[in-house]
């Protein structure tokens, strides 16, 4: 298909004046604007696309625009737009929104990111870079990319370094790359419905001017509104001209027209040449390598039973390691979104069992010492095998794994539990109601039953698929679906 649009250009080239060359030329654009981060709103970056948007479409580019854009949504936008483009495309990307910079690199977060540290800014951002290699590989004509990012960094408070704004790129050949200010300085949102450094844009790329120029009234306009407190900064060049409005046949182009064949040619002979699909056909077969060592690395995670702290930690190694998007695949990005949704929860689970040990350690610490305690006053007490005795009610228990359980697997683990000899079953809701105690420990049960869980399953059922579970903080029982996991316990008379 490629080879056929070389074809056409090429034919355009040698049969068109230059001004229509230049309009027949594909421009396309990705326009995205990030607005709604929760701990961090912004006013201007959903208006500044929009705009940026009419404006692109009026100058004869086909735009691709996105507006507050979450972690899932970045691998398959990046898709459409490499998808987008061809050999000899002008391609343009504005980004509205926070920036952030780690260790020299740009990002660009999405607006559902959860980052706490550095490490987990790659798996949720646009990386600035990876849109320069898109159009490179891509072999567009030129690329243009302005970032009105260079706001404050809103997770800045878990990194490293302090470093505000973005950082300098170099940019590739054929490449200008517009900041909304220098390099580690910081720009304003803005006051009126567009950005500072957006607004000057519109109205510079209004001029019948080649693109430096329009770069430079931006600069100027901006640095004037702002009094001197914003300077945008450009980096990179293009050789030749480009101007955004079309110009006439004497217009400079970034690839200098070929001049119209005086006669027929003479054939010199037929032939062809595979080595562009050869170098395709070897890049996706690394990509298929990356990702089958993606699977093994998602499944030995997956397959890891350490304690919810260390299982946090096994996913964002996982994370951190595979966080590129494969151009030829969706199935990384699902592994991905499962990655994140565990790494949340483990990182729930890990800060409840925190709360847990300390809240143990101060129960403990207002008891008084082993030496006055009337030990045949002691309730419950455990033996080396993990059941605990009853003294009050003759009952043993026994707790089952510290993890999410489905009633059926609840079922399957009682009945196969062999702890002590077995005879285990599932406690009724009378037997949970006797472990009820008013203000001890954090779910009202004494603390040497060893559970995060806040809920338990019971045998009771009030229709086949109406199983009850046991809340042990509100001391209450509740009709709940079986489809939505809970602890469970297990309980026997106490052999004589």
């Amino acid at each position: 298909m490629r080879s056929v649009l070389r074809a056409v250009v090429l034919v355009l080239m040698l049969l068109l004046p230059a001004g229509s060359v230049l309009a027949a030329l594909p421009r396309v654009a990705l326009v995205i604007g990030n607005a709604t981060y929760p701990s961090s709103p912004l006013d201007n970056p959903v208006n500044d696309a929009r705009a940026m948007t009419a404006k692109l479409k009026k100058l004869g580019f086909e735009v691709i625009e996105k507006h507050n854009l979450t972690t899932r949504q970045i691998g398959p936008t990046l898709r459409e737009f490499r998808s987008s483009l061809q050999p000899g495309t002008e391609a343009l990307f504005f980004y509205a929104g926070h920036g952030l910079q780690v260790k020299g690199v740009n990002y660009l977060p999405a607006v559902d990111a959860s980052i706490s540290g550095e490490e987990e800014v790659p798996m949720q951002s646009i990386n600035v870079n990876q849109v320069l290699g898109i159009m490179e590989e891509s072999k567009t004509r030129l690329n243009l990319i302005f970032l009105d990012a260079c706001r404050n960094n809103p997770f800045s408070r878990g990194f490293r370094s302090a470093a505000g704004g973005l950082a300098k790129v170099e940019a590739p050949s054929g490449t200008l790359i517009s900041f909304a200010t220098r390099p580690g300085s910081v720009a304003a949102d803005g006051s009126g419905k567009n950005g500072l450094y957006t607004e000057q844009l519109l109205l510079a790329m209004e001029q019948n001017e080649p693109i430096e120029k329009v770069l430079k009234y931006a600069a100027a306009g901006v640095k004037k509104a702002s009094k001197g407190k914003q300077e945008p900064w450009s980096e990179g060049m293009i050789e030749g001209e480009f101007y955004f409005i079309f110009q006439g046949p004497t217009t400079v182009n970034v690839f200098p027209l070929a001049p119209a064949p005086s006669g027929p040619s003479v054939p010199t002979g037929a032939g062809m040449n595979l080595e562009d699909l050869k170098k395709e056909s070897a890049k996706r077969g690394d990509w298929e390598k990356w990702q089958t060592k993606m699977k093994g690395a998602h499944k030995e995670v997956k397959g890891f039973s350490g304690s919810p702290d260390l299982q946090a930690m096994a996913w964002e190694r996982f994370l951190t390691g595979y966080g590129i998007d494969n151009p030829y695949s969706n199935e990384d990005e699902a592994m991905r979104a499962e990655g994140q949704a565990e790494l949340s929860r483990l990182r729930e689970a890990a800060a409840r069992q925190k709360r847990e040990v300390g809240e143990k350690a101060k129960v403990a610490a207002s008891r008084p010492p082993a030496s006055v305690v009337d030990v045949a006053k002691t309730r419950f007490t455990r033996t080396a095998e993990g059941v605990i005795s009853d003294s009050q009610t003759g009952l043993e228990w026994v707790e089952g794994p510290d993890k999410d359980t489905n009633y059926a697997q609840a079922e399957q683990w009682v009945a196969a539990c062999t702890v002590a000899g077995g005879g285990w079953r599932m406690p009724t809701n009378a037997e949970f109601k006797i472990l009820d105690q008013k203000g001890v420990g954090a779910r009202n049960i004494d603390p040497i039953f060893n559970t995060t869980g806040w809920r338990v399953w019971t045998e009771q059922r009030n229709s086949p698929a109406l199983p009850v579970y046991f809340g042990v903080n509100v001391s209450e029982s509740f009709l709940e679906e079986d489809v939505f996991p809970r602890r469970v316990f297990g309980v026997r008379s106490r052999p004589r």
